[in-house]
């Protein structure tokens, strides 16, 4: 029998407490295809943060957001912007707490936290 856990207090015992079922996808996913599509997610339960991105077609995103922004290095936004340029191969899983994902081109499947 599993042992209860207390409620987690922050935003690094979410993570932390949730981290088995996030990696499977537990919570579910969206998938998101084509020039412009966007998704975004609060962490609440009807629109929860992104675990990971999976590029299903070769990609290019035009906005990459992490959930917490004080985590991501050379951005003051938590944006990252420095990934605009880059095309993700088909295959590739990026990792990390998202909160919005906007696409150039290809298509994802986001795994919710």
């Amino acid at each position: 029998m599993p042992v209860p856990q207390a409620a987690p207090h922050s935003f690094h015992a979410y993570v932390s407490a949730n981290a088995a079922a996030q990696a499977v996808g537990k919570f579910g996913a969206q998938f998101l295809a084509g020039v412009g599509a966007a998704w975004t997610g609060t962490g609440a339960a009807a629109t929860p943060f992104a675990s990971s991105i999976y590029c299903l077609n070769d990609t290019v995103f035009s906005t990459l957001t992490a959930a917490d922004t004080k985590k991501v290095p050379f951005s003051t936004t938590g944006t990252v912007t420095a990934v605009t340029a880059i095309t993700f191969p088909a295959g590739t899983q990026i990792f990390g707490l998202w909160s919005a994902v906007t696409l150039t081109s290809g298509a994802v499947m986001i795994y919710y936290a």
